[in-house]
């Protein structure tokens, strides 16, 4: 099915200069695009809103959730509004909000899986569901998977509200990693069907989630509407809600000033992110407790002269990257102030393969280490897989974890699948950048 709201968008392409980041030009200075929602929301409706610290007006110096008219609920993804919770850690209580506002808060992230899906009493009164959070173009971050369990529930409504997202670039940029993620792995840390890294904005993949995924049926009955990054880009809206767009230039912000989850504090860690998080289903550091989650990563376990000569290895080399081995100490989390012997990942260009280096570099440590294991307690609900099986979401890979299959095969299987999902994904694609296999760039 064809994407409504593709029609004449066009935006500045990439800058060469800017690859090392995967930032385009319009991510050095972005439109307020709070401030621009704003514009157009008309004062009748009645609002729910789906969003989290990043969602702030510069040129107003206010949060959404305190301008917004007509709000009735806000729905708190995970981590809390200001992210000030930690991973797993359940938003047990609402109470701490109330003095923001009077309107009723709603936890999506509590201590039963039940928690993660609004009830549809919840959504039956409202007239719109505004969406704004930062993704970081990876299929474990959660906040997309929190609107798509939204979106589930609102389609049992015989009326069911309307969806507009304000759309942010996607951090990671347009390069796509894995496969998509087998149905009996699939669970709030993995849509199936959706790749380790995506190369899509929030508004790009959700679009995809309405047309073409298999637990959405009868996607087409939700009305979208998006508020793009690039004021160049009118508004598009199915919905018939939004009024004319004020014809001005809304204030400028510099991204990545608002960092949208606590182990999220800078623009590199979503170039590493779609292979790190696999360190989540190990004995292994993934850096949480110091001030670069996911770029650093070790164990006490670890040997020095191992540490020192990892980066020679043929297993885990590729081109734009740099690993620098080092010792940390986290102050909380796995291996909490003990001394860890570990690395420092430093991607320098578009070439890096996140989830092809972390996944030789767990066969490596699973192979060479005793003291390594599989994380086996229960993972964001589940306890009848293995977090590492939930991660990589995939047979082939988990085959490869355990020591079969050659590192050749691995990528032609990565290329492949990268391959595919850029044919199906392309299409939904907002803006003028395309889609590009990680595997075939290297």
């Amino acid at each position: 099915m064809p994407v409504k709201l593709s029609a004449s968008l066009l935006v500045r392409p990439q800058v060469e200069g800017l690859t090392a980041w995967n930032l385009s030009v319009d991510c050095l200075m972005l439109i307020d695009p709070v401030d621009r929602l704003l514009d157009v929301l008309p004062r009748e409706m009645r609002v729910g809103l789906l969003a989290n610290q990043v969602s702030f007006s510069f040129a107003r110096n206010r949060y959404s959730f305190e301008v917004i008219p007509g709000l009735e609920r806000v729905f708190l993804p995970e981590h809390g509004l200001f992210a000030e919770l930690q991973d797993q850690i359940p938003i047990d209580s609402v109470s701490p909000y109330r003095f923001l506002r009077d309107v009723q808060w709603v936890s999506l992230y509590g201590e039963r899986e039940s928690s993660l899906l609004p009830d549809a009493s919840l959504l039956k009164d409202l007239d719109m569901i505004i969406v704004d959070v930062q993704d970081v173009g990876a299929r474990y971050y959660t906040f997309l998977t929190s609107v798509f369990y939204t979106m589930q529930v609102a389609l049992t409504l015989e009326n069911p509200p309307a969806f507009c997202i304000v759309d942010r670039p996607n951090p990671a940029g347009r390069a796509v990693e894995g496969t998509p993620l087998q149905s009996r792995y699939a669970s709030f840390v993995g849509v199936p069907g959706v790749p380790h890294r995506h190369g899509l904005t929030a508004a790009e993949l959700l679009l995809y989630y309405r047309d073409r995924h298999p637990d959405l049926k009868n996607g087409h009955r939700l009305k979208f509407a998006v508020i793009p990054y690039d004021h160049s880009i009118p508004i598009k809206d199915e919905t018939g809600w939004l009024t004319k767009e004020i014809d001005r230039r809304t204030a400028m912000q510099p991204p990545w000033t608002i960092p949208p989850s606590p182990n999220m504090p800078s623009p590199i860690t979503p170039l590493v992110y779609a292979g790190q998080c696999l360190l989540e289903g190990t004995n292994l550091s993934e850096g949480r407790g110091t001030t670069r989650p996911f770029e650093i990563f070790g164990a006490p376990y670890i040997d020095e002269n191992w540490m020192m000569s990892l980066a020679q290895r043929d297993e885990i080399r590729q081109d734009d990257l740099s690993l620098r081995p080092l010792r940390f100490i986290p102050t909380f989390h796995k291996f909490a102030g003990s001394v860890c012997n570990g690395w420092q990942l430093l991607p320098l260009g578009r070439r890096f393969h996140s989830l092809l280096f972390s996944l030789a570099l767990l066969r490596l440590i699973k192979e060479r280490f005793a003291d390594f294991a599989w994380r086996t307690e229960t993972y964001e609900y589940r306890d009848d897989l293995l977090a590492i099986e939930m991660l990589a979401g995939d047979d082939r890979l988990l085959e490869y974890l355990n020591g079969r299959g050659k590192r050749s095969e691995l990528q032609q299987y990565l290329e492949a699948e990268e391959l595919r999902w850029v044919e199906q994904a392309q299409p939904y694609v907002l803006y003028a950048d395309i889609l590009t296999p990680t595997v075939e760039q290297g």
